[in-house]
């Protein structure tokens, strides 16, 4: 399973920060839209990990789709929260090469 037993919350994993951005280098995406849109998200097969994103945050949304067995993602579309989560990852950058992309 991807969480210990112990499922160690995001707000105790945050400081080291290494974890929150390896998740989203692994399973977080950035989309643009053609009206100008910027949407973040995260996208697990298990709602911990998202939830834990939006309990980390404070904000933000969780969805279930069926599709493909099922999945949960944390979004953001807010103008605002997206400027958070961009400043938050100006301060503490993805290093895998996903990043050069």
């Amino acid at each position: 399973a991807l969480l210990s037993a112990k499922r160690t919350p995001v707000r105790r994993a945050l400081p080291k920060h290494g974890w929150f951005r390896g998740m989203f280098d692994a399973d977080g995406t950035v989309t643009l839209k053609e009206d100008g849109e910027i949407t973040i998200s995260v996208t697990q097969k298990y709602k911990e990990i998202p939830l834990y994103y939006k309990e980390c945050f404070n904000f933000g949304n969780l969805y279930f789709d069926k599709s493909r067995n099922g999945y949960w993602t944390w979004a953001v579309c807010n103008e605002h929260d997206v400027s958070n989560i961009i400043n938050y990852f100006k301060h503490y950058p993805v290093y895998s090469h996903r990043r050069q992309k």
